[in-house]
């Protein structure tokens, strides 16, 4: 399977890595930001069923990681020092092989306010 091309957006210390659909809007993506220490915090990874085991998923998260290390204010940025937010347990394995860990368990309004507001652009 060819896989779509990959779009990526920055603004502020938020990167999104996804895939636009024919209308331009976003189906499988990619959300996260760079906090006030310079960590990458990925806090929302969504592909399309169809799109699952193709390697979209791993293509999506490594083009993030990579955005996010020339963005950071830190000179190197380590895949030890990246973390994802709230991981579903369906998706532990996935996480567990990018050898990516979970950000301590805390709740984040900022997170949510950011994906409401990228996925309303989906449906504007």
């Amino acid at each position: 399977m060819r896989l779509p091309r990959l779009k990526i957006r920055r603004t502020d210390n938020w990167i999104e890595v996804y895939v636009p659909n024919t209308e331009g809007k976003k189906y499988s993506y990619c959300l996260g930001f760079i906090d006030k220490d310079g960590k990458g915090i990925i806090t929302d990874v969504w592909l399309d069923p169809k799109l699952r085991r193709s390697g979209l998923g791993k293509k999506m998260v490594s083009l993030w990681i990579s955005t996010a290390k020339k963005k950071s204010s830190y000179p190197v940025m380590t895949q030890a020092e990246m973390r994802a937010h709230n991981i579903q347990p369906s998706a532990e394995g996935f996480w567990r092989r990018m050898e990516i860990e979970e950000t301590p368990g805390r709740s984040w309004d900022r997170v949510q306010r950011k994906r409401d507001q990228f996925l309303a652009e989906e449906y504007n």
